[in-house]
């Protein structure tokens, strides 16, 4: 049967456009999407244990030093909000942090411990942290004390007492002063000869599940495994050496002035930024919410990357329901990957370098995956580590979508060149634990995945699935989800009997 005829119904009412192109050999050393470099040193990790020490003030310098952002939007009705105030030395990569977190409760139980996820502290040497306290008690520089007191931290996980237990829906304040040692390294956090990113850089606050409590997941290579709760953030970045032809891009639009940046984001799950003087900045008149930064000599294809991106965004729209951000900022990598944030994601270089003039290319389907993970990630939040299928499967059936809609004749070599050519097997609700390499984890869960999805679809029929999907995306906005819920919401929109596909794809 062919697949491509299965999505005339939307192309009716959708109009798309776009370019791009890559020959099917050399998909196999594509491996996309999943693991970003890391340091060869990451099994060494920090640990520290220490009690604070009453009430020294959380440094605040003026003038050419540093000047933070005003703090004081924070209201009782407020979410979460995370206040991170920088002092960026470009010269020698290091960051100087002053983070405020206003930490809201609501896992309906009482708290007399607060964990925070740190993942920088989970390489050696890239983290350093000062000063810590709750409220208007801060900490003296941890390396000052050796007792097991008020905090722990071990690796990516600090567990910190609070000195009064945390009722539901009370606030508590925690405040941190650390240093980011980035590494010269390609990836997510650290920088290369023309990059600067700063991913997975702060301390946050996990999501609580009740019933299962905290989650919290170990560092692993293969997938990704940090898990985050919606929140607000107010961001300031200042440079310690003045640069006007740096370009800083957040995950939200910014505000520059002559010392550096700020940036306000409500309701997201990350914030994360990138640094480079090689950006090219590319609009296009007819879709002012996507901006693409690429780097001069990959221009071409930079601008059929941002117009297939910006297509697939308006598809989205229409088929799962409006995105929680306005504005997506995609960006060319320095790293060979793709990689998704609220409100931004990473392209590599080598898709870029080789697109070959049309949309048969990994250039426009990472480009739409990685949009996709708006929907599947920044709107609706899993355990990435434990079911990553949830968002991954997900936004790769959705290069499907795409292609249905956009360019109807090329279904069948999708599924060819993007799924069958890699003979995919395993089970699709494995965790990123069961594997070592990376290829098998995206057979299994990528497209052993979208396989599944697709066999749901085709019991279904287009007309309930894609109304199971638009019913899942808006009770999943904001949340976190998890296969029951997935599977809950699905049978509400058929008769069918869906668990049969489930003995074919799942372990458990």
């Amino acid at each position: 049967m062919k697949r491509i005829s299965r999505f005339i119904s939307i192309i009716l009412w959708l109009e798309l456009i776009s370019a791009c192109a890559l020959p099917p050999e050399l998909a196999e050393d594509v491996t996309q999407i999943t693991s970003i470099p890391q340091p060869a040193f990451t099994q060494t990790i920090s640990t520290a244990t220490a009690t604070m020490e009453p009430a020294v003030p959380i440094p605040q310098s003026t003038g050419d030093e540093f000047n933070p952002i005003i703090t004081s939007r924070v209201q009782p009705d407020s979410p979460t909000t995370y206040i991170l105030n920088v002092l960026f030395d470009e010269h020698t990569k290091q960051l100087e942090v002053y983070e405020t977190i206003d930490y809201l409760n609501q896992t309906g139980v009482v708290l007399e411990r607060l964990p925070l996820e740190v993942p920088p502290n989970s390489a050696e040497g890239q983290f350093e942290l000062h000063t810590l306290g709750v409220g208007e008690n801060v900490g003296e520089n941890v390396g000052e004390n050796d007792e097991v007191g008020a905090y722990t931290l071990e690796g990516g996980h600090l567990s910190l007492d609070l000195p009064v237990p945390l009722e539901p829906d009370e606030r508590v304040t925690v405040q941190l002063q650390y240093v980011l040692h980035l590494m010269e390294q390609p990836g997510v956090l650290g920088y290369t000869w023309r990059q600067v990113n700063v991913c997975n850089w702060y301390a946050f606050v996990p999501p609580y599940q009740p019933g299962s409590g905290w989650m919290v997941n170990d560092y692993h290579s293969i997938g990704e495994y940090l898990v985050y709760d919606t929140a607000d953030f107010d961001v300031g970045i200042r440079l310690k050496q003045a640069n006007p032809d740096l370009i800083v891009v957040g995950s939200v639009p910014g505000q520059r002035s002559d010392t550096g940046w700020q940036f306000h984001a409500d309701g997201v799950r990350t914030f994360v930024w990138t640094a480079s003087e090689e950006y090219e900045i590319l609009t296009l008149e007819e879709y002012p919410d996507i901006t693409a930064y690429v780097f001069p000599c990959d221009m071409e294809a930079g601008w059929a990357a941002l117009t297939e991106a910006a297509s697939a965004r308006d598809l989205y729209s229409e088929v799962y329901g409006e995105p929680t951000q306005d504005h997506v900022f995609l960006i060319e990598a320095d790293f060979y990957d793709g990689m998704e944030y609220d409100g931004l994601f990473f392209l590599g270089y080598d898709y870029f370098e080789r697109y070959g003039g049309d949309e048969k290319d990994y250039l426009t389907a990472i480009a739409v995956h990685e949009m996709a993970h708006q929907w599947w990630f920044a709107a609706v939040g899993n355990d990435a580590a434990n079911e990553p299928w949830l968002d991954e499967s997900l936004a790769t059936y959705s290069e499907l979508v795409f292609y249905e809609a956009a360019y109807p004749e090329d279904g069948e070599w999708w599924w060819d060149y993007r799924v069958e050519w890699f003979q995919p097997h395993g089970c699709v609700d494995s965790t990123i634990y069961q594997y070592e390499t990376t290829r098998p984890y995206i057979n299994a869960v990528y497209l052993r995945g979208v396989k599944m999805i697709d066999a749901i679809r085709e019991l279904m029929g287009d007309e309930a699935f894609f109304a199971f999907l638009r019913a899942y995306y808006q009770a999943g906005t904001g949340q976190i989800m998890t296969g029951e819920d997935f599977f809950s919401i699905a049978v509400e929109h058929t008769d069918a009997d869906i668990e049969r596909i489930l003995w074919r794809y799942f372990e458990r």
